[in-house]
């Protein structure tokens, strides 16, 4: 049975795993918080209710888990290891807490709640598709999310660096670094620092029809970085360099631009207008 008390002590993170006989799964992109507060901050950032449901993709030994069952309706985390789902299973019998042994890249989206907010350490190989799947679903949950700090600057385009995945993400949603979180807050620790970001959707969408010219015109701007965004789009749309020069003339957006240097906002501009 897991202590919640001591589940921040490396010493008995490596005691239970090796009464699980378990060893740490790099695979798995396995990395145990071991500073309290840390948790702490994030939940409060994450401002659960007790009306909300939960989602937690790879809860580990439950350092999230355990804080978040007590604020919240109800929390479903869902863990790829076997061991790990049984012991926290154990853990959390009788709670108001589900634990599924599944991979989220191939969850039945029935399995989750109808609505719910998303809360979790993502393992580090996975994050960027997690965010994908869960961005383009039909219900788009708010999301709390412990990733890497260089993923999350790229989300948020820092420092006006744009790219393909923070225009993606903008698409759908708002999003910001709550703050960064050291490496020495993990164990075994990591090779880079984190950062937990707030991804909040919009409440209104685009349809179905500008959602698919969108990124077909995004794809197109960003096949190849280093060339003048007329190049690309001439070439990846299929549409003569003129007739897309003439239009972004007409829209006001310089045609020797790279792609990196527009704003979401001219994303926009384009795809209504080419």
């Amino acid at each position: 049975m897991i202590d919640n008390t001591r589940i921040y002590s490396v010493q008995y993170i490596k005691e239970l795993l090796n009464n699980m006989r378990a060893s740490m799964l790099r695979s798995l992109g396995q990395n145990f918080i071991i500073q309290e507060n840390i948790v702490d901050k994030m939940i409060n950032e994450s401002d659960i209710k007790r009306t909300d449901n939960i989602v937690e993709i790879g809860p580990g030994l439950g350092a999230l888990s355990f804080k978040i069952r007590e604020k919240s309706k109800t929390l479903l985390c869902i863990e790829k290891d076997k061991k790990f789902h049984k012991m926290l299973s154990a853990a959390m019998k009788g709670s108001n807490t589900t634990i599924i042994n599944a991979d989220i890249l191939k969850i039945d989206s029935r399995l989750l709640p109808k609505k719910y907010k998303l809360v979790s350490n993502l393992p580090f190989n996975i994050a960027n598709h997690v965010i994908r799947i869960f961005l383009e679903a039909d219900y788009k949950p708010e999301m709390t999310l412990l990733i890497q700090k260089e993923v999350a600057q790229r989300i948020i385009g820092e420092n006006g660096n744009q790219n393909l995945l923070s225009n993606s993400i903008k698409f759908y949603a708002d999003s910001n670094i709550s703050f960064v979180v050291s490496r020495e807050n993990f164990w075994p620790a990591p090779h880079v620092d984190c950062a937990v970001i707030k991804i909040v959707p919009h409440k209104e969408q685009f349809s179905k029809d500008i959602e698919k010219k969108f990124f077909r015109i995004l794809k197109a701007g960003f096949s190849h970085p280093r060339k003048q965004l007329l190049n690309n789009l001439s070439s990846g749309l299929k549409i003569e360099r003129e007739k897309i020069g003439e239009k972004m003339k007409k829209i006001k957006i310089d045609h020797t631009r790279r792609a990196q240097t527009l704003s979401f906002d001219e994303w926009l501009l384009l795809t209504k207008n080419l």
